[in-house]
């Protein structure tokens, strides 16, 4: 029952990109400044590195307990690479004041020792971690003594980090964190799980810039090199439960988050109505949410009816005018749905609501409420010869958005397939979808943020057709070793009986 393990995983990403910004101020009326133009352009490199190992031992102490031992050593290496340049019609010059490139180094370690006891009804793990963070922060600007200059520029400008440390910052911070897992197994199908977790979340490189990215005329952004990772403490508490006899199936899921040194926006409106963005660490930043769902056959059990509900009750804090602003949101979603299964043909109805509240302490007039009722069905014909024709349709009804923006709207798509052939080992199809064939998606959208309720419609393809062709695996082989059981995932169970296989990438028993 001794195991030892060791994971290793790493990942590398590397964007560009750029933008160009074209101001025509006429006049100020707060300032009185005269007319001024702006022509920018900025070229953006940002690339992170990220290395990971973890280093487990499993000890059996007898009687199924266990005690488990790990370390684990998390590096990431960010860079900001920025290079902005005063553009006229024919050359291009930086702008040495707003080329500014920030770096961060980061390394994260967890120490962590559990104890697990395994029982014919139970499993539970206890124990603690140790995470300690160290990092710096650099800020680099080039020398403004030779002015970088490109003539006849059409294409990518040059995107160098500066050669010029003007700022640098290291943290250390220690977080300590409970570890705790609890699995009930009432039956072979019914079970309860009940679960534990920290976690670090580090600052990105913008929110880490030392200087007022003003490249947007009316939009600053001023980065915090003392930003401190935050610490997400995460709870969460699930029931499931199937009957076979009735296939019946159902399950609670209850989660809690909360949150110590949560980076927080900090916003402020600024003379010439600019405003300036920037980042701090705040507590108190919290979230619970409820889910359920089921799932039951009724007569025959060629009938059916469905559903998934959730509540959620979200606080977060930030700073507007360098007054605190707190943010609660209550949301309820509902889905009801009614299916018919036959070996003719598949028919079923559902509706849904979506409700969203939202209210903040420091602007009360920014407060709303809004309503989305859905309404909607599908059918599916298995007809001869291998053809199979599909349609669903689904309407959508608003009330509470921005003024234009409560639009109903009403998709249907329809599909038909053919099937070519079907061997032993898979089946081949043809398949041509129309997808909105009334041309009624609006595609609008709700979102907040801590400071205000922002409703959007987007750009969206009309109706558009797609063509299919599709493969399905159904057997192995008989040449291969492997069967389709080898390659379902090995998991604990519901019960998690028997003893631990070793911890999985997070460090956790499987």
């Amino acid at each position: 029952g001794r195991v030892f393990s060791i994971n290793a995983r790493g990942s590398y990403n590397d964007s560009y990109s750029w933008e160009k910004t074209l101001s025509d101020i006429l006049f100020q009326e707060t300032t009185g400044n005269p007319l001024s133009d702006l022509n920018q352009r900025d070229e953006n490199d940002n690339r992170t590195d990220n290395y990971r190992a973890t280093v487990s031992w499993v000890e059996p102490l007898g009687r199924n307990n266990f005690i488990q031992a790990l370390y684990r050593i998390s590096y990431y290496d960010t860079k900001s690479i920025n290079s902005t340049y005063d553009l006229d019609e024919v050359q291009a010059i930086r702008n040495d004041s707003l080329s500014r490139s920030t770096v961060r180094n980061s390394t994260e370690q967890r120490m962590g020792l559990s104890f697990k006891a395994v029982r014919k009804k139970y499993n539970y793990t206890i124990g603690f971690n140790i995470d300690p963070t160290k990092s710096i922060n650099e800020t680099w600007q080039p020398n403004d003594k030779n002015p970088f200059i490109v003539s006849n520029y059409d294409s990518r400008l040059a995107n160098l980090m500066g050669d010029t440390l003007i700022s640098s910052i290291r943290q250390d911070v220690i977080n300590f964190s409970p570890v705790f897992d609890f699995r009930y197994n009432f039956g072979q199908r019914t079970n309860l799980r009940i679960e534990y977790e920290g976690e670090t979340n580090q600052p990105s490189a913008n929110q880490l810039k030392d200087y007022i990215d003003k490249s947007r005329p009316t939009e600053w952004v001023q980065g915090n090199p003392s930003l401190k990772p935050g610490y997400n403490n995460n709870l969460s508490a699930r029931f499931s439960k199937y009957v076979p006899q009735t296939q019946l199936m159902y399950n609670l899921d209850l989660r809690g988050n909360l949150s110590f040194n949560d980076i927080t926006s900090v916003t402020q409106m600024l003379d010439g109505g600019i405003r300036q963005t920037s980042y701090k660490n705040i507590n108190g930043n919290w979230n619970t949410q409820l889910r359920g769902m089921f799932n039951v056959p009724l007569r025959n059990k060629k009938f059916s009816v469905g559903g998934f509900a959730m509540s959620e009750y979200r606080r977060q804090n930030s700073y507007v005018d360098l007054l605190k602003n707190t943010l609660q949101n209550f949301v309820v979603r509902d889905n009801f749905n009614f299916n018919y299964r036959s070996d003719l043909f598949d028919v079923g109805v559902n509706t849904s609501v979506n409700y969203n509240n939202v209210n903040y302490t420091l602007r009360p007039q920014n407060d709303q409420t809004t309503y989305d009722f859905g309404f909607g069905g599908y059918t599916t014909w298995y007809l001869p010869q291998g053809w199979t024709l599909e349609s669903d349709i689904n309407s959508t009804r608003r009330t509470g958005y921005g003024q234009g923006f409560n639009i109903p709207e009403t998709i249907w798509n329809a599909a038909v397939t053919k099937q070519l052939f079907n061997k032993k080992y898979g089946t081949g199809s043809l398949k041509l979808q129309i997808f909105d064939i009334l041309q009624d998606r609006n595609s609008i959208t709700a979102s907040y943020t801590t400071n205000g309720f922002r409703s959007m419609e987007v750009n969206a393809i009309p109706s558009y057709s797609m063509l299919s062709f599709i493969y399905k695996f159904t057997a192995f082989p008989k040449s291969s070793s492997a069967t389709e059981e080898d390659m379902r995932p090995r998991w604990g169970g519901p019960g998690g009986g028997g003893r631990p296989q070793g911890p999985s990438p997070d460090g956790r028993f499987f």
